[in-house]
Protein backbone atom coordinates (compact mmCIF):
# COMPACT_ATOMS: atom_id res chain seq x y z
CA UNK A 1 0.00 0.00 0.00
CA UNK A 2 2.64 2.20 0.81
CA UNK A 3 4.34 1.61 -2.37
CA UNK A 4 1.75 3.98 -4.20
CA UNK A 5 2.42 7.38 -2.72
CA UNK A 6 6.73 6.98 -2.42
CA UNK A 7 6.86 10.32 -2.25
CA UNK A 8 4.82 13.34 -1.25
CA UNK A 9 2.24 14.25 -4.19
CA UNK A 10 3.13 17.67 -5.46
CA UNK A 11 0.45 20.93 -4.10
CA UNK A 12 -0.25 21.44 -7.62
CA UNK A 13 -2.26 18.21 -7.76
CA UNK A 14 -3.20 18.13 -3.75
CA UNK A 15 -4.52 21.79 -3.70
CA UNK A 16 -6.89 21.52 -6.84
CA UNK A 17 -8.02 18.37 -5.91
CA UNK A 18 -9.27 19.18 -2.19
CA UNK A 19 -10.51 22.34 -3.71
CA UNK A 20 -12.66 20.21 -6.29
CA UNK A 21 -13.71 17.81 -3.34
CA UNK A 22 -14.89 20.78 -1.38
CA UNK A 23 -17.15 21.75 -3.85
CA UNK A 24 -18.35 18.41 -4.88
CA UNK A 25 -19.47 18.10 -1.02
CA UNK A 26 -20.83 22.07 -0.83
CA UNK A 27 -22.85 20.72 -4.02
CA UNK A 28 -24.34 17.33 -2.63
CA UNK A 29 -24.75 18.27 0.99
CA UNK A 30 -25.44 22.42 0.27
CA UNK A 31 -23.68 23.64 3.46
CA UNK A 32 -20.23 24.54 3.95
CA UNK A 33 -18.28 22.25 4.96
CA UNK A 34 -14.84 21.55 6.82
CA UNK A 35 -12.81 23.26 9.65
CA UNK A 36 -14.91 26.93 7.93
CA UNK A 37 -17.95 25.19 8.34
CA UNK A 38 -17.48 23.89 12.10
CA UNK A 39 -15.96 27.53 12.99
CA UNK A 40 -19.41 29.16 11.66
CA UNK A 41 -21.72 26.83 13.68
CA UNK A 42 -19.60 26.90 16.69
CA UNK A 43 -19.74 30.68 16.61
CA UNK A 44 -23.88 29.99 15.87
CA UNK A 45 -24.13 28.22 19.07
CA UNK A 46 -22.48 30.91 21.17
CA UNK A 47 -24.76 33.32 19.69
CA UNK A 48 -27.75 30.74 20.43
CA UNK A 49 -29.04 30.59 16.90
CA UNK A 50 -31.47 27.79 16.54
CA UNK A 51 -30.16 26.53 12.67
CA UNK A 52 -27.06 24.53 14.44
CA UNK A 53 -25.74 21.59 13.78
CA UNK A 54 -24.00 20.03 16.42
CA UNK A 55 -22.12 17.47 14.99
CA UNK A 56 -20.20 20.71 13.46
CA UNK A 57 -19.66 21.79 16.84
CA UNK A 58 -18.42 18.84 18.13
CA UNK A 59 -16.21 18.41 15.39
CA UNK A 60 -14.89 21.77 16.21
CA UNK A 61 -14.29 21.27 19.86
CA UNK A 62 -12.71 18.00 18.97
CA UNK A 63 -10.06 19.52 17.03
CA UNK A 64 -9.11 21.79 19.30
CA UNK A 65 -9.13 19.24 22.11
CA UNK A 66 -7.42 16.81 19.53
CA UNK A 67 -4.54 19.38 19.15
CA UNK A 68 -4.16 20.05 22.73
CA UNK A 69 -3.62 16.30 23.59
CA UNK A 70 -1.03 15.94 21.20
CA UNK A 71 0.94 18.82 22.45
CA UNK A 72 0.82 17.69 26.17
CA UNK A 73 1.68 13.65 25.16
CA UNK A 74 4.31 15.15 22.40
CA UNK A 75 6.08 17.59 24.41
CA UNK A 76 9.57 15.04 25.78
CA UNK A 77 11.31 12.99 23.66
CA UNK A 78 9.04 13.33 20.89
CA UNK A 79 10.16 12.90 17.17
CA UNK A 80 7.97 14.91 14.63
CA UNK A 81 8.41 14.27 10.98
CA UNK A 82 6.66 14.81 8.15
CA UNK A 83 5.74 13.66 4.97
CA UNK A 84 5.36 9.43 4.04
CA UNK A 85 8.26 8.41 5.33
CA UNK A 86 6.85 9.06 8.96
CA UNK A 87 4.48 6.22 8.22
CA UNK A 88 6.60 3.79 6.72
CA UNK A 89 7.97 3.11 9.71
Amino acid sequence: MFDLLPDRVPWYVVGPGLGLLIILLYSVANQPLGASGAYGQTLGLARRRADVTVWRVWYFVGMFLGGLLVTQVLREGAEVRSGYDAMRE
